[in-house]
């Protein structure tokens, strides 16, 4: 009992690990302000995921690494013509946002395969 009692009155470790900011979660956060007309709702979600602690860094080195590769995304996703230059989806954006989640898939039964 002793053991039990302990592990669950210890303190938690702090967790970090990494967010996977894509182009395509990119696509979907520029998709949910288009959709919603920039709602307050919508600007609030965005600024709670930003600031999520495995997004974010404490450091600005980090802090700048995100917002360049943000940029890199909007910028990437205007050149394959799934945003215009306002920000706003267009064309086949729809199925794009989507293929993030096959793609993980995918690779993750590849991962596993060659382990074998």
């Amino acid at each position: 009992m002793d053991r039990v009692e302990r592990l669950v009155l210890s303190k938690l470790p702090t967790l970090g690990g990494n967010f996977p900011v894509t182009s395509t979660l990119v696509l979907r956060l520029c998709n949910l302000l288009h959709g919603s007309n920039n709602a307050h709702v919508a600007v609030n979600a965005i600024q709670t995921i930003a600031s999520l602690p495995s997004v974010s860094f404490g450091s600005e080195v980090g802090r700048d690494q995100i917002l360049h590769h943000l940029r890199f995304s909007i910028e990437y996703l205007r050149r394959s013509h799934l945003l215009d230059m306002q920000g706003r989806p267009i064309n086949l954006y729809a199925i794009a946002a989507h293929l993030y989640v096959r793609l993980t898939l995918i690779s993750a039964i590849d991962d596993d395969t060659t382990c074998l």
